[in-house]
């Protein structure tokens, strides 16, 4: 049977995105437990689902990206959860910063929690509210 757009589109428009998650979900497990021989691993994350890491990078250099963040924004009355759209040299420090922290353990702590493999599909960069 040949499936056209059109036909997957309405498919997929029937189900619910949950459960196709979650069936990929349990697709990349299976497949990263043939290739590593393992599967999930106890990490920090499995209590909240979420974590604050200390020391991702040094603190002079996360104020200078704050500051730097903060003179992107356009308007100050909205500076609150406004998205920032960096200059092209701002991205590439901020992926090398994600790489970086990546190296240090942090994927190896992600890949445990979900118990496959991962990938980064984007980054939005935001300032956020004080909790």
């Amino acid at each position: 049977m040949l499936c056209t757009d059109a036909a997957a589109a309405e498919i997929l428009g029937r189900g619910n995105p949950f459960e196709y998650h979650a069936q990929f979900h349990a697709i990349c497990r299976s497949i990263y437990a043939q290739v590593t021989g393992g599967g999930p691993s106890p990490t920090p994350l499995d209590e909240q689902g979420f974590g604050i890491i200390k020391g991702f990078m040094p603190e002079a250099a996360a104020w200078a990206l704050s500051e730097e963040f903060t003179s992107l924004i356009q308007d100050r009355g909205q500076a609150a959860n406004a998205i920032v759209a960096p200059p092209q040299a701002m991205r590439q420090r901020i992926k090398q910063l994600v790489c970086d922290t990546m190296a240090r353990g942090i994927a190896q702590l992600i890949e445990g929690h979900l118990g496959s493999f991962f990938r980064i599909d984007h980054i939005n960069c935001m300032r956020t509210q004080y909790s």
